[in-house]
């Protein structure tokens, strides 16, 4: 930077020179200014090439005098461009400050100093001005230079050859920044190449049709799954290629792809079946879009296709199954029904509409569940239903249903949700009519209540026990006899109530071989009751058997025969008592 002595020495040499209109030599300025010719030279080089003076020659003699034209200086401070004037040695006479932003220097530190050996702060800008020397070294006029730092930045830079008014040569050098532009071009060609990387390797089919269907681009997964290599197929039309004349449903697919050419906007999404190279039929789904030209008009097709072959397949696999499920659930003999979230019924087999007295078509998407509840047991559905969404748990309920005439009946149901995902879709269940087994169930409690009455008005011991001998039936006479009530011994094995440890062995014995297969088993024993006293019984057993013929319970009937025992007993004493014994018997025998 100038010194403060040099900063007044050019102060003192513009006010000598604007005095003297008509100039001063070197040597007037520097006795003026009391320095050596070598210094004052120095100063006028400076303000010479800072625009401050003009230098006119006479002969051998140098006059300068203050430059009466818009200085260089205040021009270069007013530009928004980067400029910067050269000498023949490269030395900077002007830079504008744009230029020194991007140098980041201050003015002091370019002006006057050769190029090559500015103090330039970063790598990035030494390298690029150092490309800059070296164009000019080889008198170019037009080179491209780039900043590769955090930021890039693009530049252009023309080399304009001058004439100083001294006859000297140098430099005009003007940067452009061209960032915006090459940045814009780099964008572009990346573009371009992840677009042709993703039309290449796309995992789609992707091609292009003119107007009369002939292939114009086929791209690399496009030959992979038809199987035409691109230099065969490119040129050829679709019809007899890659697109059969007829579909196997007989569609006619030149009609088609004739129409599809002349208003793609009828077939943005179209499925239809191709053929392949082998002759396999395939199915593919496409998104199709017309290629129009500057003005609008339309020059082809471009063709983007999935292959849903499988997906297909699937669907018909699917279409058969839910076939089949439905010609199933018409075969059941009970109500099935699905429906939505709402509880809108979605679907209803045969006997859902022979039961609910509805046609086919009325049902479904326009009856809920809930209509077909009667009114008093709405609520505990509605309840169930909701609790079913809820958690997810299948359900068991039985309702009272209405009919579409209005008449009731009884009903079990069996639901379970439907499941999307994770998510509960809604819910499928069996409704199954009560009414005949509620019918035989009024029938056998009818049955029951006369058994139970008839067991409890015999006089004669009743006793139905498993085949674990332990007591399920216990009628009053047992309770009358025993002194224990039924709750007290039922599901108790009745050896450990009633049998003398003495006997237990012996009817334990007798129990299991009627409970293995023996037909019947009569046997007389003692009775503890509970009271402690002994009663004499005389039982009969037999045994009831399942529809496999195995043994599921056992049923005796006993007598008690304690006092006619006892009465023989007392026979068999007075008949003892009354036979004479001895010698005198035999003789009377004899």
């Amino acid at each position: 930077m100038a010194s403060v002595k040099e900063l007044d020495d050019f102060g003192v040499i513009r006010r000598l020179l604007r005095d003297e209109p008509r100039g001063m030599t070197v040597t007037e300025l520097a006795r003026a200014l009391g320095r050596t010719k070598n210094t004052v030279g120095r100063y006028l080089d400076i303000l010479h090439a800072s625009g401050q003076v003009e230098m006119r020659s006479f002969g051998m003699a140098k006059v300068y005098t203050l430059t009466n034209r818009v200085p260089l200086p205040l021009l270069f401070s007013r530009t928004a461009e980067m400029v910067m004037i050269l000498d023949r040695d490269h030395r900077v006479l002007q830079v504008s400050d744009p230029l020194l932003g991007l140098l980041s220097l201050d003015r002091d530190e370019v002006v006057g100093k050769n190029l090559a050996y500015l103090p330039l702060p970063g790598q990035e800008v030494q390298d690029m001005v150092r490309v800059l020397v070296a164009s000019l070294a080889e008198e170019m006029t037009e080179t491209d230079l780039a900043l590769r730092g955090d930021a890039e930045r693009y530049l252009k830079a023309r080399m304009i050859p001058i004439l100083f008014e001294d006859g000297s040569q140098g430099s005009t050098v003007i940067l452009a920044d061209q960032t915006p532009v090459r940045l814009a071009e780099k964008a572009l060609r990346e573009s371009e190449q992840k677009y042709r990387e993703l039309v290449e390797k796309a995992n789609s089919i992707i091609l292009k049709m003119d107007l009369a269907g002939n292939l114009t681009f086929f791209n690399e997964y496009a030959e992979g799954f038809f199987g035409f290599p691109r230099e065969e197929i490119l040129g050829k039309n679709v019809i007899g290629t890659i697109v059969p004349p007829t579909e196997s449903s007989g569609r006619d697919l030149e009609q088609m792809i004739s129409r599809l050419l002349s208003h793609t906007e009828e077939f943005q999404e179209n499925e239809n079946e191709n053929i392949t190279r082998d002759g396999r039929r395939v199915w593919v789904r496409w998104s199709n879009q017309a290629i129009r030209d500057e003005r609008g008009g339309p020059v082809g097709v471009l063709s983007i296709g999935s292959d849903i072959t499988d997906h297909r397949r699937l669907d018909e696999q699917l279409r058969a199954s839910e076939r089949r499920f439905r010609d199933l659930a018409d075969l059941l003999p009970q109500p099935i029904f699905e429906a939505d979230a709402s509880g809108t019924l979605l679907f209803a087999n045969r006997q859902a509409y022979q039961t609910f007295g509805y046609e086919p078509g009325e049902i479904q998407g326009k009856v809920q569940v809930l209509d077909m509840i009667a009114p008093e047991d709405r609520a505990r559905a509605r309840a169930g239903i909701e609790r079913m969404l809820r958690e997810g748990r299948h359900g068991r309920e039985e309702y009272t249903a209405i009919r579409k005439d209005g008449s009731r009946f009884p009903i079990v149901d069996y639901s379970a949700p439907i499941m999307d995902g994770e998510r509960i879709a809604g819910f499928r269940g069996i409704a199954m009519d009560l009414t005949a087994w509620k019918e035989a169930e009024a029938e056998l409690r009818r049955e029951r209540d006369f058994i139970d009455a008839t067991l409890h008005i015999l006089d004669a011991l009743v006793l139905v026990l498993d085949t674990e001998g332990r007591i399920i039936r216990f009628n009053h006479a047992c309770e009358a006899l025993t002194g224990y009530a039924e709750d007290e011994v039922r599901g108790r094995p009745f050896w450990e109530i009633f049998l003398l440890p003495e006997e237990s062995g012996k009817v334990r014995e007798g129990f299991d071989s009627l409970v293995a297969g023996q037909g019947r088993l009569r046997l007389s024993n003692f009775w503890l009751t509970k009271n402690g006293d002994r009663r004499y019984i005389s039982w009969s057993s037999t045994v009831l058997r399942g529809e496999k013929g195995s043994t599921t319970h056992v049923i005796a009937t006993g007598i008690d025969i304690t006092d006619h025992r006892r009465l023989e007993e007392e026979l068999g004493r007075v008949r003892n008592n009354a036979v004479p014994s001895g010698p005198s018997n035999r003789n009377l025998g004899a």
